[in-house]
């Protein structure tokens, strides 16, 4: 039900006072700014995050990290004035701090978030455990929203299964040689690991949802990924013997027509030396 899925848990295992530990979350934080097309990447810099950041760097942050997901986010009223945090709806005006605490809880962050700490958010005693809410969302973000971006059934590989076109119009062995270059070792190995890791991915997100039906469903989906591969390649054997097969009987026609054509040819140089003998003995 909804009310186990976005369960939290009043205390937070990891150590948000470690000093290293806030240095690679924050590290992490710029990273992904920088590489997702954050305007004000340039003015990052870890070391002054260490201390906090301005309510306006946080106010455009957690912005630009939330539309990610939902475009609405702070649509009006926070932007990048960090005096005018609300958002105007036609019923009701929801304030900046209420906006980020109901979006981490909608999204199923486990642990509560302080909205006292959102407002004075570079107070040393909140910073901590913000940036670490702010490291489990770009974890959330990588795992979830770049999912949808992700196709790992290639181009090449689709077309594998293609008898339209010239596809259709190919010979027997111009197929399988098609068909061999994505079924080696390696290529299954490496679709191997990309399904997995596509599973793994969905399953992350279920278990922080707490959603075991989808769990379940995944492992099934995935299983049944291997399944089909499976008898992809045991097609692709088969009909690999049976190209064979065919190949050795037509080199067996062959190997006995030249043989044909061998003896015949001995036969017609056996006549021309009988002539030549039987010329020789006329003329003698």
């Amino acid at each position: 039900n909804s009310s186990s899925n976005h369960a939290t848990v009043s205390t937070d295992p990891r150590n948000t006072k470690d000093k290293s530990y806030l240095q690679n979350a924050i590290r992490k934080m710029v990273s992904y700014l920088q590489s997702h097309g954050y305007e004000y990447a340039d003015s990052l810099s870890v070391k002054n995050l260490m201390n906090g950041p301005s309510g306006r760097d946080f106010n455009n942050i957690m912005t630009f990290l939330l539309r990610r997901v939902d475009p609405t986010f702070n649509t009006s009223g926070g932007g990048s004035n960090a005096n005018q945090n609300t958002r105007t709806d036609e019923a009701q005006v929801i304030k900046f701090e209420d906006e980020v605490a109901m979006a981490f809880k909608t999204l199923g962050y486990p642990f509560p978030i302080s909205k006292t700490g959102i407002v004075a958010v570079g107070a040393p005693h909140t910073w901590p455990a913000l940036i670490a809410a702010v490291d489990w969302l770009i974890d959330f973000l990588a795992i979830w929203v770049e999912e949808d971006r992700l196709d790992w059934e290639s181009e090449e590989e689709s077309s594998m299964d293609d008898e339209d076109g010239e596809e259709a119009q190919s010979t027997i062995s111009e197929k399988l040689q098609r068909k061999g270059k994505y079924l080696t070792f390696e290529a299954q190995e490496k679709r191997a690991t990309q399904q997995f890791d596509k599973f793994l991915r969905k399953s992350i997100v279920a278990y922080f949802e707490h959603d075991n039906d989808t769990c379940d469903a995944l492992e099934y989906e995935l299983m049944e990924l291997f399944d089909k591969d499976n008898e992809k390649l045991h097609q692709y054997l088969n009909e690999l013997d049976a190209e064979n097969e065919r190949m050795s009987a037509e080199i067996d026609f062959l190997n006995s027509e030249v043989s044909g054509l061998s003896e015949a040819h001995q036969k017609r140089e056996d006549y021309a030396a009988d002539i030549e003998k039987f010329i020789n003995l006329i003329q003698q």
